[in-house]
């Protein structure tokens, strides 16, 4: 391969790497900041202000995902570095473990939020179930999060590589 730039390339990997770092960014402070913010009330509280944001990740999450991984790909086409494209179906990763892992716990975690302050009181031992739910997807959002890092430094790896800088 050739060590030249071309500035066709530039713009997407330059996109394709910044947003697949400010993805893995949204999606981990979603688990270190959001919700341990939330948890500090009530679990009857934070289960109900759980879907909301929920929803709105998964309208904006899926997008910027997708975003991230054609622009490497691209970049990977216009520039014939084929280490990008795996960078970018790193970043697609996020699709199989969203659906297989994170939604039966999401669906939990929205069904807690459903129910009446009076169901809560009388299902005591639900409060502690909702903690333990509510933990275990902070735990695999962590997960999630990993994917768009790992296929940014991925390609950053691979461009270091390609221009003599590892």
């Amino acid at each position: 391969m050739s060590s030249l730039v071309t500035t066709a390339e530039i713009p997407f990997e330059a996109v394709g790497l910044a947003s697949t770092f400010f993805l893995s960014g949204t999606i981990f402070s979603l688990s270190h900041i959001t919700l341990p913010a939330l948890r500090t009330s009530p679990a009857p509280q934070y289960t109900k202000l759980f879907a909301p944001i929920s929803s709105y990740g998964a309208r904006f999450v899926p997008f910027l995902t997708l975003f991230s991984s054609i622009s490497l790909c691209y970049g990977a086409y216009v520039s014939k570095r084929s280490q990008l494209y795996n960078a970018g179906f790193l970043v697609l990763g996020i699709f199989p473990w969203s659906l297989l892992m994170l939604r039966p716990i999401q669906h939990a975690l929205e069904a807690y939020g459903a129910r009446r302050d009076n169901v809560w009181e009388a299902d005591k031992d639900s409060l502690g179930d909702a903690a333990v739910v509510s933990r275990r997807w902070m735990l695999f959002n962590y997960v999630r999060s990993a994917f768009p890092l790992v296929g940014g430094i991925w390609a950053i790896r691979s461009l270091l590589l390609e221009h003599g800088g590892l």
